[in-house]
This record gives structure tokens, sequence and C-alpha cells, in this order.
């Protein structure tokens, strides 16, 4: 959706949360509640900075950080080509940030492949399942 029309959605409270990052505007349903409510588990990729505000947020709240090798990773990016070369640069030095205070996570390597890191992060997520 274009910027003006993601403005307009968080001004009418369409999104529990949202963010903006690298350039683009994010948000998670305002609907998400209604499906928590129902005991229904709820995935989604946020950036660390509205981590905080999600853990408020929410009752059950859990933190899986994916990482990646620098080599994994820049290659990933590179491969999107969503991004200038300096972009990815800058995102690379980044990508080693420490989570916001008081935000603990389950480290989850994702430099392999896919299934195998959908393994790790279910076993994370429900141990007694694993």
């Amino acid at each position: 959706m274009s910027a003006a029309e993601f403005a307009r959605r968080v001004a009418e409270g369409a999104f529990v949360l949202h963010w903006q990052a690298h350039g683009l505007c994010y948000g998670i349903p305002a609907g998400v509640v209604d499906v928590m409510a129902r005991g229904q588990d709820v995935l989604a990729n946020l950036s660390r900075s509205v981590l905080p505000l999600a853990q408020a947020r929410f009752d059950r709240f859990e933190v899986l950080s994916l990482t990646a090798t620098p080599e994994v990773l820049e290659a990933r990016l590179r491969a999107r080509r969503r991004e200038s070369a300096a972009e990815i640069e800058t995102r690379l030095a980044r990508a080693d940030f420490a989570l916001p205070e008081g935000i603990s996570a389950a480290r989850i390597d994702n430099s392999g492949a896919l299934r195998a890191t959908i393994t790790r992060g279910l076993a994370a997520l429900y141990p007694a399942r694993a």
C-alpha cells in the first residue's frame, strides 16, 4: 500500500503495532488481538525497535532472534535487490546490535536451510513438543 494509505490506516487504528525501518512502513493488524484472545498463537517479524512495545502490549510474548553469518546475510540482502550497496553495508554493520534492554530471546541460527531454522524455532517456542 502507499505511504498515504498506511498513514490513513494507522490513524484509523488498523494496527496494534506499527513502525518504520529501512525506509519502509510495517504494521501488525489490530485483528491479531482477537486471534490471540481465542488462544491462537501469532508469529510476527518485528523490528528490534518495536520489541519493548510488543512486550508491553501482549501478555504472552516470546522472541526468537534469527541470526545468520555476515556472508549469508549479505548474499540474501543482495539477492533481494531492494537496497543499494551502501544501504546493505549499513544493515550489515547493524546486524549484531543487542536487543533492547529487558528483552530476552532464543537465538536461532538461520544461516542454513529454512527447514532447519523452522525446526529450531518450533523447538524453542514449544519445547514440550520437540
